[in-house]
């Protein structure tokens, strides 16, 4: 005859087989969804923890100024980036004048000359330059390691048709591939 058990307030039915004891399905099932479900919770938070930390680290050499924007109304200011967050971006991840060149548009002798200056990006460099800052940071996150994230960022991918993330990422289409590559990866989700 079956005895019932509470366990965390779940009703589990118990029936004895040739003396072993088997436990009913159901209640096997809703405790690996339990496990499952503080899994899931403690993924979240690391993340948000990361997020947290991230938004928390202030980088001074990347101060911004505001600007008007051109046409824009009146009370409307973006934040423009100088080049001398593009100068910090290519030290921290080893990148030649002509990986800054491919990446952000900008030529060697125009490189030179922002070098002197340090003027305000244009809106489509600075555009790329936070496409880029989004991905290196979405893949740090992920690697948990500087040196681990500069070399997969530097290693030929298949799914980018033999490109590497960084070549990928002087496009829109190819920095959306290292972006859902990137999701994949820390989702579990290979092939």
């Amino acid at each position: 005859m079956p005895e019932r058990i509470f366990a965390s307030g779940i009703v589990g039915v118990n029936t004895k087989l040739n003396g072993i004891l088997v436990v009913d399905a159901v209640f096997t099932r809703i405790a690996e969804q339990r496990l499952s479900f503080h899994l899931i919770k403690l993924k979240c938070q690391m993340k948000l923890w990361r997020m947290v930390k991230a938004a928390k680290q202030v980088d001074l050499d990347q101060k911004t100024t505001r600007i008007r924007a051109q046409g824009a109304t009146r009370d409307s200011t973006v934040t423009a980036l100088r080049y001398q967050s593009i100068k910090n971006a290519s030290e921290r991840f080893a990148l030649g004048r002509a990986d800054v060149k491919h990446l952000f548009g900008i030529s060697e002798s125009t490189q030179f000359r922002y070098e002197k200056q340090n003027p305000v990006l244009k809106p489509a460099i600075a555009d790329r330059l936070e496409r880029f800052n989004r991905i290196c940071q979405q893949a740090l996150e992920l690697f948990e390691d500087e040196t681990e994230t500069q070399r997969w960022l530097s290693t030929p991918k298949v799914a980018l048709e033999g490109q590497t993330p960084l070549s990928a990422l002087s496009t829109d289409a190819g920095a959306k591939k290292v972006e859902e590559m990137l999701y994949r990866a820390e989702y579990g989700m290979f092939g």
